[in-house]
């Protein structure tokens, strides 16, 4: 599978002010294949260790005896039982479960950098927020020594290519702001988008698809996943495993219903806010949720306006959203009125993903409701600090008074309408396919230019 971090993973490797590096994703979103890739392709040899699976804990061993970089090669060396040289890409797998492996990664930026580190783990981000909060114990992230990377799900755009090949992969990254898809391509790429819904972008569940083009066979994958998940849960977490699989559980449903936001008692019958707090927090350190927070004014920065007690919450794979929601899977790919409201979710959680793929996390993704709690618009998009709304839709002929408003209260440069429709624009308003929402700056940035 054709991966876009290996962009990111090349341009490291070439970098002449090279780091250790630190790749943060959720469990089983491809990050040890890429690693092993990345030594595959660029280096004539590659050492591979993942803690998780330390039987003995010889690894761990290795760091708890000292720092001292030498030592820690010329051991690891003995273990693997070769020589590791600097021409080597040294891979640490699942590290969270060696915090002084972590410490270590200070030291080989400070003393021993002609050495290419990379690693990786289901729950760093969890370690990170806990260093940062000051809750690490006896350990501390060696931020500043360390370059981070996240890495997510396929997006639409991996799962594209993968599935129905450049042809259609090559379509949808160089197609220009000033041009339309092709009608012989759009059904192609609308079916591609409701698989996509359905499978979501873990690349077993993606591989087991386009093996085999039955539903019912990603649906396994995507249970054990999530069993895996919850495993993650009861041993990271055990105090707070309670909460944080109702919290995990009712996201899908609630999506499901329709609820305009997330509700904490639906969750845990009688719950406050206060109360699960912290277990959600947990979810969106480990990269497993978003978190979307209403704000009732467009005004940049949009963390100032944010209300931070009404949210909507989605999920890192927009194919485990449909699995857990229990949505039967025919009723995805039709616009039957019973799970319209569901459909809609759906797509919004699609249109979040795939702009968190290109564009991360470091600004928020909130969403615009009125004061009176009437006009909604799905995404506010912080660019340049300019503030552009997002209306998602999941048909073809959407209807658009919540955007209208939103444009003759705030008169934003350009709006975006994220459905089936074609690439296009009248006014202020410009329609983005959602198969293309993985580049909708770069049909905002300049309407008269392509991607740079």
């Amino acid at each position: 599978m054709r991966r876009l971090i290996e962009k990111s993973l090349k341009e490291w490797k070439d970098s002449h002010r090279r780091k250790p590096l630190m790749i943060l994703g959720v469990r089983q979103c491809g990050k040890t294949y890429s690693m092993k890739e990345l030594g595959r392709r660029e280096f004539p040899d590659y050492a591979y260790f993942n803690f998780e699976s330390d039987e003995g804990g010889r690894l761990k061993g290795i760091f708890e005896k000292g720092l001292d970089t030498s030592r820690i090669i010329d051991d690891l060396s003995y273990v693997r039982g070769k020589r590791i040289t600097p021409d080597t890409l040294i891979i640490f797998d699942e590290i969270q479960y060696c915090m002084r492996a972590i410490a270590s990664l200070k030291y080989f930026c400070e003393e021993a950098p002609e050495y290419y580190i990379v690693c990786a783990g289901s729950l760093l981000g969890v370690k990170l927020h806990e260093s940062t909060e000051g809750r690490s114990g006896d350990y501390s992230f060696p931020v500043g020594k360390v370059r981070f990377m996240n890495m997510y799900p396929m997006n639409f755009a991996e799962f594209l290519r993968e599935t129905r090949g450049d042809l259609y992969g090559d379509l949808a990254e160089n197609i220009s702001a000033g041009e339309t898809v092709p009608d012989a391509a759009m059904s192609v790429l609308e079916e591609a988008v409701r698989e996509y819904w359905l499978v979501g972008g873990m690349p077993e569940s993606v591989a087991v698809w386009k093996e085999t083009r039955d539903i019912e066979a990603v649906r396994e994958v995507q249970k054990d996943i999530d069993m895996s998940y919850l495993m993650d849960f009861s041993n990271h977490a055990p105090e707070d495993f309670p909460k944080l699989s109702a919290i995990w559980n009712s996201i899908a449903r609630q999506n499901a219903k329709g609820n305009e936001r997330f509700f904490f008692n639906e969750a845990v019958e009688g719950s406050r806010a206060g109360q699960l707090k912290d277990a959600l927090q947990w979810l969106i350190d480990a990269g497993l949720v978003y978190r979307c927070t209403r704000v009732s004014s467009p005004d940049v920065p949009l963390t100032d306006r944010e209300d931070r007690n009404i949210f909507k919450l989605y999920m890192a794979d927009v194919g485990l959203m449909t699995f857990k929601s229990g949505v039967p899977a025919k009723a995805v790919g039709k616009e039957e009125e019973a799970y319209g409201l569901f459909r809609g979710a759906l797509a919004e959680n699609f249109v979040l993903t795939e702009m968190i793929s290109s564009y991360g996390t470091e600004k928020p993704y909130d969403y615009w409701k009125n004061d009176r709690g009437i006009s909604e618009v799905d995404f506010l998009l912080d660019m340049g600090g300019e503030t552009i709304p997002i209306e998602v839709k999941s048909g073809r002929v959407p209807r658009l008074r919540s955007m209208e408003q939103y444009i003759s209260l705030y008169n934003p440069r350009v709006a975006v309408l994220a459905s089936f429709r074609n690439l296009g624009g009248e006014g202020k308003l410009r329609s983005v396919p959602l198969y293309l929402m993985w580049r909708v700056k770069d049909f905002i940035r300049n309407p008269e230019r392509s991607r740079p």
